[in-house]
């Protein structure tokens, strides 16, 4: 995955980098990382294959499912939407940009629909 261009990472996309980031030293640390660490890392994949969720908001119903499951698997406490939407946002621009530029870039784009169903298949290479 490719570091977002420097003028993207100036608008802030929730309250958390708002609150946290507003230097932007941390989304300028992560897409360091993106351009140096990680790209070592996806230059050595041979294939890539996208799962692409309908949206972000849909990331975050699917969490919150999986939290809702465990509370029921392990009979233990887990994050409320509040709290799980707190959670969420330290991940929220390094999911937004992988959707946003992946699916260009993938040998194969799995579109999934609110339920995880596939929707369709692109097979590019």
């Amino acid at each position: 995955m490719p570091p977002q261009r420097l003028e993207e990472l100036g608008p802030l996309i929730n309250a958390l980098e708002a609150e946290r980031d507003a230097d932007g030293r941390w989304r300028r640390w992560v897409n360091e990382r993106l351009a140096t660490d990680y790209a070592a890392l996806f230059a050595r994949l041979q294939r890539l294959i996208f799962l692409a969720a309908l949206g972000f908001a849909c990331v975050s119903g699917w969490r919150l499912q999986q939290e809702r499951t465990n509370a029921i698997d392990e009979g233990g406490t887990t994050m409320d939407r509040a709290q799980l939407e707190a959670f969420a946002a330290y991940y929220e621009r390094i999911t937004r940009h992988p959707m946003a530029c992946l699916p260009s870039r993938a040998d194969a784009v799995v579109r999934l629909g609110p339920s995880r169903e596939v929707r369709s298949l692109e097979i590019r290479r």
